[in-house]
Formats: C-alpha cells, sequence, structure tokens
C-alpha cells in the first residue's frame, strides 16, 4: 500500500486516512505514520465522539520529548485502512 504525504507548515509528513470505530459509531480521521511506534494514541476527543469513556480505560503514561511524561488511557477500538478493519488497544491522550 502506497500513501501520500500531507504539508504541515514547512514539513511534509506521512499520513494516511482511516476510520475509527467504537460500536456503532465511526470517524473518519488523517493520522500521522510513526513506523516506529508501539502503540496508536489519539486525542481524547476523538474516543468522546466515538462514546468512549475515556477515563475508565487502563492509565499509562508515555514519555515524550525531553523526557516529559503524558497519561494516555487504553481502549480496544477498530482502525480500518481502505475498508479493511483490525481491533487494536489504542491510547487516548487528555
Amino acid at each position: 500500500m502506497k500513501f501520500g504525504y500531507a504539508r504541515y507548515g514547512p514539513v511534509l509528513r506521512p499520513v494516511i486516512p482511516i476510520t475509527l470505530r467504537h460500536g456503532d459509531k465511526g470517524i473518519g480521521y488523517q493520522v500521522l505514520v510513526d513506523s516506529g511506534a508501539d502503540m496508536c494514541l489519539f486525542d481524547e476527543e476523538i474516543g468522546i465522539a466515538l462514546g468512549i469513556p475515556i477515563r475508565r480505560g487502563a492509565m499509562r503514561n508515555v514519555l515524550g520529548v525531553g523526557g516529559k511524561s503524558s497519561v494516555y488511557y487504553v481502549h480496544r477500538v477498530e482502525v480500518g485502512v481502505r475498508g479493511k478493519f483490525q481491533e487494536i488497544e489504542a491510547g487516548f491522550m487528555p
């Protein structure tokens, strides 16, 4: 599968269109591809729009740039690329 790049400010970044689903709700979304990531992370607002009670998920921490720790909450969702869906654990960050 080949996907293009999108310009964010002066930088081109690899992005793909996905559909994120939970229950009977789905959202189309453009996501940044990070081939080295251990987990998919989304903004809490996306989870809320899908009807997920975000802060009831398992709380975990991730270290960001400069070693700053951020909290996220894990939930099972379906992610679809070009109509093919896979259930995954994803993190939602406040």
